[in-house]
């Protein structure tokens, strides 16, 4: 690639746009936000990196509020970090989303070069094109999956039963809510284009049908929100401003030509089929998805309501500076109410399910200060952009339909790396147009200077080596786990432990990776002749997890788990460590009955029920209607001598749910019929004692 090419910081920002909608890898942990987090790495540190050693930036960019703005963001990020309650995993970021200090950084570095490298109209357009253009690709793609019609098979999807089962297409963003919010923002931009733009008007109007027909399809209400905001607000733009000439650039007068006039018709009528085909395959579900707009608490509002709630009680514990960047996850359980899991039973969100409860919890006070002044910030360049030039009133609908469509989503929902790139080169995009947003040199390049690009490659390159040992350590950890679950199948127990120890390798100081061989050496455990040497691994494993993330209650669950299965082999001397390892887990997630039930089990199996009596209660109080709960306290109370109790209990598990428990009711129902045996003799011994 020539140095001319690469001196356009908009190379740059479109392929980081581009890779950030469709890139992704399976076989992996995380097989979608790890590879755009890569991507928004390599990119963005490598375009900061060369603005910051360039000598033309300053004289290139005229700084506006909204790049203060942003800076200052950044400067709360670095302040999060430093005070985070887990400095590693806010600076690296969390194996599920990759939002740490270096992913921030990197956005920022996206930022800047869509500032540095945008400054006319015509360039601001192109952009936007080839986001519409990416969306799209990743539209149709969901269009194959929501038709059954996908080559790839995937696990984990988002089923919505309501009104017939059906699979939510989520396309190459890894979550239908997150494709929803990509699709939301550009079928707005796409629709705004196709008013103002005669000469790609047919393209933009069927980018937009494609687009919110997905939109649809991914039963996203957020998405449905965001897409209804964006559209009124490119509407209302769109009325205030003089009708489009051929060019599609600055507006004219004059009456759009009858060849548009009779393309729109034509356009209108196959989406109006394509509409009509959609709502007659998935009318019932669409119909009741609507409801749930209408039901305070209906569907999945229960369950995230409880999130925000436990987002707050997260903000409260932490006002100032919040947890830290990418420590949602981490902290959730602490906080957790237990009406969360009444609902969502034994998941765990990685996210606030808000951009701005989310920003409260692990920014604080500070964070969302800083969000707010990029908001008003953005107002005020829009405002000025609006002032400028025809050329830039006539790009201001799509932009800030797009961003208003980001902003309403996210309200309700994650963004997800392609919709937060989307974001903040759309920010760019505005404060790019406002008037004297770039030198007169316009289309020179302006990275062309040796020691810019010598900056930027370093950097990119060093992003770039150590996000490719982030992929290969989730790879080997997805490789491991795979083997050692499919162990009953013939599974290979060597390359389990050559996966395993090849990912903690690579990545030695994430616990997630460590954690992943703490209990592949577990499982195997369960096959070795020697399990006591193969637990002293798992127990190695599990003690580094915990050394690199203590506040993590899965990784002394983990240490629990090993002591637990020693004691299986005969070493009892281990069971009060694994006390002690599960009590630290209940202390760092005092709502998770799993745990509870996990060590109460093994109590029971080691024939302690008076131990185990306590977790059992605890469990079944704070959730009445899960029947694991019940029946193991029912086989509690039976293992203690209290029939009455037992029975009660085992009545309430047979009606309660199982949460796709197969041998559960089979179990409880059994010992309820043992029950009715030494109830019946019981019975029969009184009467033969009071006849003699």
């Amino acid at each position: 690639m020539s140095a001319a090419l690469w001196s356009d910081p908009l190379l740059w920002v479109r392929a980081a746009i581009v890779f950030s909608i469709l890139l992704f890898a399976p076989g992996m942990l995380e097989q979608f936000e790890a590879p755009k987090a890569a991507v928004v790495r390599t990119l963005g540190l490598g375009a900061l990196a060369a603005a910051v050693a360039s000598p033309r930036t300053s004289r290139r960019v005229r700084w506006q509020p909204l790049d203060l703005a942003v800076a200052s963001w950044l400067a709360v990020e670095v302040l999060s970090t430093l005070f985070s309650v887990a400095p590693r995993l806010s600076l690296l970021g969390d194996t599920e989303q990759h939002e740490g200090l270096l992913t921030s950084f990197g956005l920022g570095g996206l930022y800047l070069a869509a500032r540095w490298g945008a400054p006319d109209a015509e360039r601001v357009r192109t952009t936007l094109h080839v986001a519409i253009a990416a969306a799209a690709a990743a539209g149709g793609y969901a269009l194959l999956q929501a038709t059954g019609l996908d080559p790839l098979r995937w696990s984990r999807t988002a089923l919505y039963e309501t009104g017939g089962a059906f699979m939510r297409p989520f396309g190459t963003l890894g979550h239908p809510n997150v494709l929803g919010v990509v699709s939301a923002a550009t079928s707005t931009a796409a629709l705004a284009l196709a008013v103002r733009d005669v000469r790609r008007r047919w393209l933009m109007t069927l980018a937009a049908a494609l687009l919110g027909t997905v939109t649809v399809l991914t039963l996203s209400r957020a998405a449905w929100l965001g897409t209804a905001a964006g559209v009124l607000v490119a509407g209302a733009l769109g009325i205030l401003l003089r009708p489009p000439d051929r060019s599609g650039g600055a507006a004219v007068p004059g009456p759009v030509p009858q060849v548009g006039r009779r393309a729109g018709l034509i356009i209108a009528a196959l989406v109006t089929a394509v509409v009509l085909v959609v709502i007659a395959r998935a009318g019932g579900m669409l119909r009741a998805r609507f409801a749930e707009l209408l039901v305070p608490g209906g569907g999945s509002a229960r369950s995230r309501l409880e999130i925000w709630r436990t987002a707050l009680a997260c903000w409260r514990a932490r006002p100032w500076l919040g947890h830290g960047p990418d420590t949602f996850a981490l902290v959730f359980q602490r906080y957790q109410t237990p009406e969360y899991w009444q609902f969502e039973w034994a998941t765990l969100p990685a996210h606030a399910h808000s951009i701005y409860l989310n920003a409260l919890a692990t920014r604080g006070v500070a964070g969302f200060a800083a969000g707010t002044a990029l908001a008003l910030a953005l107002l005020a360049a829009a405002w000025s952009a609006w002032r400028s030039s025809a050329e830039a009133r006539g790009l201001l609908p799509p932009l800030l339909g797009a961003l208003v469509a980001l902003a309403a989503a996210g309200g309700f929902g994650a963004l997800g790396l392609g919709g937060t790139v989307l974001l903040v080169t759309t920010a760019a995009a505005v404060a790019s147009l406002t008037a004297g947003g770039g030198s007169p040199e316009r289309r020179a390049p302006v990275m062309a200077a040796r020691r810019a690009l010598l900056a930027g490659a370093i950097a990119a390159a060093l992003a770039l080596a150590w996000s490719a040992g982030d992929l290969a350590a989730s790879r080997a950890a997805f490789r491991a786990m795979n083997e050692w679950s499919s162990l009953q199948s013939g599974a290979s127990t060597s390359r389990a432990i050559e996966a395993a120890d090849r990912a903690a390798a690579v990545r030695p100081l994430d616990d997630a990776i460590v954690q992943v061989r703490a209990e592949t050496f577990i499982a195997l455990a369960r096959v070795s002749a020697t399990p006591l040497a193969t637990l002293a691994e798992a127990e190695h494993s599990a003690r580094q997890a915990i050394r690199l993330e203590p506040l993590r209650p899965v990784n002394h669950q983990s240490l629990g788990n090993v002591l637990l299965a020693r004691v299986r082999c005969g070493d009892v001397s281990a069971l009060p460590g694994a006390e002690a390892a599960y009590a630290r887990c209940l202390e760092l997630s005092p709502c998770n009955a799993l745990a509870m039930l996990q060590l109460a089990d093994e109590l029971m199996a080691q024939g302690r029920p008076r131990m185990a009596l306590p977790l059992t209660q605890r469990a079944a109080r704070l959730y009445p209607e899960a029947a694991l709960a019940q029946a193991l306290l029912g086989r509690t109370r039976l293992a203690l001598g209290d029939r009455a109790g037992a029975r009660q209990a085992f009545e309430r598990a047979m009606t309660s749910d199982w949460h796709g428990e197969q041998a559960g009711p089979m179990l409880t129902r059994g010992l309820l019929d043992s029950l009715d045996v030494m109830d019946a003799r019981s019975a029969g011994a009184g009467q033969s004692s009071r006849s003699r």
